[in-house]
């Protein structure tokens, strides 16, 4: 993106439409996944995937530009280094709510991890033509714009899920209802990322990326004071007020991210921004998820208590919610669960909200206006 269109201005109009753009395939998502749970198993959701897949293939064959520079080689150990570091982060993660963060594998991974990231940083220092380079980091505006991106999605696709199951299995709604519902926030994302160009031209990246994380923490934060008896009636003003502010951050954080670095540069930038969002939108669903579920194991005693279930009822109801099997347990053990799920939901929440107005913080203080070069 960075190299096909190197006028700013006409840069951030792109970048606008890119980001409206994936919204729009977020806000489709979950609802042709509820048309086809209906209409079939959940086997046809991964159809759609693999023609769209196919499809976009085909485009970009026929109408993307080459962008290759002649004579650059691929950093073929950045790249294995950078695959391991992530790789390793998130199975560590996501082991970790599943088996113990002190487990010898998940303890392994870390390290694995860690030391992978170490190399990938001498490397890279060290290669003439790094995958990265690191001394972009240097500048605590790209750092900065790296952790909004890194944290926009981790919120983003973490609270879409843990709303989805909230909806679904706490509100007992059918896939197609949650969907349907979840528009509320996806459109707004979408609208909003595709007008939020003309408000960078005028107040520049701070402003939007600051702003945007703002409301999404205050959106999150006034969401995890809601349970799963909230009217959806109550709810879906916090809904639209995420999806703008999270809409507020996307397209900023990427024309930030290309202003900060000299053109030649703006390849990697763009590369860096884009993966610093893949990593956030990974390590969502997997830390609220975690958090979701050791929260609801730990809440769904007393909430079966709540509901006159002790003894042998409880233990054969928290033995099926361990085991993924509810369908069988009664209709009072099914509201303790759903009243345990919400608390892991509320608690997910409560943690978004946290690293977003931190986030947000960070890029008032940190992020620059005008674009700028990096001292070597």
């Amino acid at each position: 993106m960075g190299a096909m269109f190197t006028d700013p201005h006409r840069r951030t109009e792109v970048i606008t439409a890119w980001a409206a753009a994936s919204g729009i395939g977020l806000a489709i998502g979950p609802v042709l996944a509820g048309v086809l749970l209906q209409v079939a198993d959940w086997h046809a959701v991964y159809v759609s995937t693999i023609v769209l897949g196919l499809i976009t293939l085909g485009v970009t064959a026929q109408w993307v530009s080459e962008s290759r520079s002649p004579g650059v080689r691929v950093d073929v150990p950045g790249l294995v280094l950078a695959t391991l570091t992530v790789a390793a982060t998130v199975f560590a993660q996501i082991e970790g709510g599943r088996n113990g963060y002190g487990s010898p594998v998940v303890l392994s991974a870390w390290i694995v991890g860690a030391v992978a990231l170490v190399l990938f940083v001498v490397v890279e220092l060290r290669v003439p033509q790094p995958m990265l380079d690191v001394r972009l980091f240097r500048s605590a505006s790209f750092s900065a714009v790296m952790l909004v991106a890194a944290v926009s999605l981790f919120g983003f696709t973490g609270v879409s899920i843990v709303l989805v199951l909230l909806l679904q299995q706490a509100k007992g709604l059918s896939p197609l209802d949650a969907g349907v519902r979840m528009l509320a926030l996806l459109g707004a994302y979408v609208v909003v990322a595709a007008a939020v160009g003309p408000l960078i031209r005028r107040t520049g990246f701070k402003a939007p990326l600051a702003a945007g994380l703002g409301l999404g923490g205050v959106a999150a934060l006034a969401l995890a004071g809601q349970g799963p008896a909230t009217p959806f009636a109550e709810q879906w003003p916090l809904f639209v007020l995420f999806g703008v502010g999270v809409g507020l951050v996307a397209a900023p954080a990427t024309a930030a991210a290309l202003a900060s670095v000299a053109p030649a540069q703006a390849g990697m930038a763009s590369g860096a921004v884009n993966a610093a969002r893949q990593l956030g939108s990974v390590l969502g669903p997997s830390v609220l998820g975690t958090l979701l579920t050791t929260t609801m194991l730990a809440q769904l005693p007393n909430r079966l208590a709540e509901r006159g279930l002790d003894g042998q009822a409880a233990a054969e109801a928290q033995a099926a919610v361990v085991a993924g099997h509810t369908a069988a347990i009664t209709q009072s053990a099914r509201a303790a669960v759903g009243d345990a799920l919400g608390a892991g939901v509320q608690a997910g929440l409560l943690l978004t909200g946290i690293v977003y107005l931190i986030a947000a913080l960070a890029a008032l203080t940190l992020v620059r206006n005008r674009p700028h070069r990096i001292t070597s």
